[in-house]
This record gives structure tokens, sequence and C-alpha cells, in this order.
């Protein structure tokens, strides 16, 4: 597990989130440990909770998503 400051997490919050989508990141404060910053994914493997569709499509991930027309004619 990477560890940042949270002074580096405020001065490159997108960095530190980058980092958090290969493993999660623990964010220190004054040498202590305060925070963990995980991907989503992550998140819902550890929780165990599942997703439907809306929730996946909701995910900023979600946003190169392409979706094949369904042409109803070729039946």
């Amino acid at each position: 597990m990477k560890t940042v400051s949270a002074q580096r997490f405020n001065q490159n919050p997108a960095a530190v989130k980058r980092m958090a989508t290969v493993e999660p990141v623990k964010i220190t404060e004054r040498g202590w440990a305060s925070h963990v910053l995980l991907s989503i994914s992550e998140y819902d493997r550890i929780t165990g909770k599942s997703l439907n569709i809306a929730d996946m499509l909701a995910r900023e991930e979600a946003i190169d998503i392409e979706f094949e027309q369904f042409d109803s004619s070729k039946r």
C-alpha cells in the first residue's frame, strides 16, 4: 500500500486518485494514518456490494463505453 501525506494529496489529488486505481493509498496527517483512498471497484469488492446496470453506467469510467445499435430488421 502506498502512503502519501495529506499535504501531498491536497497539492495534487488527481495524481493520488490515479495511484488509488492501482492499489489503495494511505493518507497521513502529521505522520499518522488518517484515511485510505481506494477505487470504487475495490470498495465494491471489499464490501461485497453488487451494482445494478444504472449504477455501473453512472460511473465516470462508463463514459467511454460504446454500444452497438440494435437493428430490429435483422431478426
